[in-house]
């Protein structure tokens, strides 16, 4: 039998197998120390990183954000501007237009014979007073107003209310008619 001879002393063999497996040992400690850094950075870099893309999210979100609340204060001043936009169509169409009135009785006037008073109801009704310098211009106006080409195309029934001589030897007269559709007319 084979003996195995060890001219060591016993516990000097049982400190060098001790050394060896500590030594192992820390070899082994020393790579797990460094797998458990690398991991570690890494873990810690990809933190970092996503919490830069948070923090880039958030400050997206803060500008979408108040883009979103400018737009909304738009829409809201939009809506209340059509809103009144409405609301002020509906009244001009309610009311008559004097300015077309005016100048389709304007366009009419011969020399000679001046507008002094308009009036005019919803129904379409007009009475206006004029003052003409003599029955010649005033003849011209009356003819105009009843001509079917001219005034007989926007008035008709007209009717001569009054007719009156005034200080400077002209006419002062008051006339009605009605505006044809007997409503008016809308800008």
């Amino acid at each position: 039998m084979a003996k195995d001879i060890n001219l060591l002393p016993e516990k000097e063999v049982k400190t060098k197998r001790e050394e060896a497996a500590i030594g192992g040992f820390y070899k082994l400690s020393l790579v797990f120390i460094a797998l458990v850094a690398i991991v570690a950075g890494g873990v810690f870099g990809v933190g970092q990183f996503f919490s830069l893309q948070v923090k880039a999210v958030e400050r997206a979100n803060d500008n979408l954000t108040s883009i979103i609340n400018n737009l909304r204060s738009r829409e809201i001043l939009l809506q209340s501007t059509k809103s009144k936009a409405k609301g002020i169509s509906e009244i001009v169409s309610k009311r008559p237009d004097f300015a077309s009135v005016l100048d389709d009785i304007s366009g009419l006037l011969p020399d000679g014979v001046q507008l002094s008073e308009l009036q005019v109801d919803r129904k379409g009704m007009v009475k206006l007073t004029a003052k003409a310098d003599n029955s010649s211009s005033l003849n011209t106006f009356l003819t105009a107003l009843n001509d079917p080409e001219k005034g007989g195309k926007m008035f008709n029934k007209l009717t001569v209310t009054s007719i009156k001589n005034d200080k400077s030897g002209g006419y002062l007269v008051v006339l009605t008619m009605n505006l044809i559709g007997g409503k008016w007319k809308t800008g």
